[in-house]
């Protein structure tokens, strides 16, 4: 019998942000989206944003900006910023978030 199920792997450092966002804020991180607006839909204060930089960073042991970090706008950019500084370069689908 076949079926047209597939596997579908979880991203490590997607659920690793999803579960610090969602200590942090208090929501549920299965909920977020790459387009989710920090600001409108999570309404992430510079207090906030400095908490979530300090977590990433302690979670991933990477230095983040949180100057920088605080300049995000959406959980994608967040995202994509964290997998960049593990990589030391931009995924080739997002480009620099430095430029």
């Amino acid at each position: 019998m076949a079926t047209n199920a597939r596997l579908v792997v979880a991203d490590p450092v997607d659920l690793k942000v999803r579960g610090i966002f969602a200590a942090v804020l208090k929501i549920d991180g299965a909920n977020l989206k790459e387009s989710t607006d920090l600001t409108a839909d999570l309404a992430v204060d510079s207090l906030d944003a400095l908490e979530l930089a300090l977590k990433i960073q302690d979670g991933f042991g990477i230095e983040l900006d949180e100057k920088d970090f605080a300049l995000f706008t959406s959980y994608g950019e967040v995202l994509a910023c964290v997998r960049e500084v593990m990589t030391g370069r931009p995924t080739p689908e997002e480009g620099s978030l430095w430029q």
